[in-house]
């Protein structure tokens, strides 16, 4: 009796023993896959294909504060991302309005996109936006995917508008008084078609 105790004991322990030892060995093999994979080659990817991004004034932030219905623009930011690419990597990246604050009526708010005509040939630029509305608060406007084709022979230059709009629609528009706008640009760089997020520029 005792005998066959112990064996059950026994067969009970090495059965827990064998299903720790997969279990771990299991989890060692799922976290070094995931640290084996080729975030060097991506960096190293990077870097061989450079993607910078030069603001006109201070910062990528929009702030339009206390304005009023017109036809023109209340705020315009001229921003040119700039790729370098010495072999057949191509950059692609994509750019959005990412609205922190936007305490305007809905629809109250447009902006658009603009592509200065002394942009680069190389590659792909962002599509013209006219007057599309201004998204609510916490959420982005996807502006578009533009590509750099590798090699660039040097650095290249992709140079965009963006205006901010509050125009009269011939309806009351009291509701938007008193409001305010806070919004940025933000740019997703993907390198060699993969949809791997690299950086935002604040």
């Amino acid at each position: 009796m005792n005998d066959g105790k112990g064996n059950t004991i026994l067969l009970t322990i090495i059965g827990i023993a064998t299903l720790l030892i997969a279990v771990i060995g299991a989890t060692f093999a799922y976290f070094t896959a995931i640290l084996s994979t080729n975030e060097q080659q991506q960096a190293f990817t990077v870097t061989a294909a450079n993607i910078g991004t030069v603001y006109e004034g201070s910062d990528s932030v929009i702030v339009e504060p206390n304005i009023w219905p017109r036809e023109e623009s209340w705020g315009q930011k001229k921003f040119t991302i700039k790729g370098t690419s010495g072999g057949d990597t191509n950059i692609y990246y994509t750019v959005g309005l990412v609205v922190t604050e936007n305490t305007f009526y809905p629809g109250h708010l447009k902006y658009s996109l603009t592509i200065d005509p002394t942009s680069s040939s190389n590659g792909t630029k962002l599509n013209a936006v006219s007057l599309a509305n201004v998204p609510a608060t916490g959420v982005t406007a996807d502006l578009g995917t533009g590509i750099f084709n590798g090699p660039t022979n040097g650095e290249q230059s992709h140079i965009y508008y963006l205006d901010i709009y509050f125009p009269e629609t011939g309806q009351p528009q009291n509701a938007s008084q008193e409001k305010s706008l806070l919004a940025r640009i933000s740019i997703d760089v993907i390198t060699s078609g993969e949809m791997e997020h690299t950086t935002t520029v604040q």
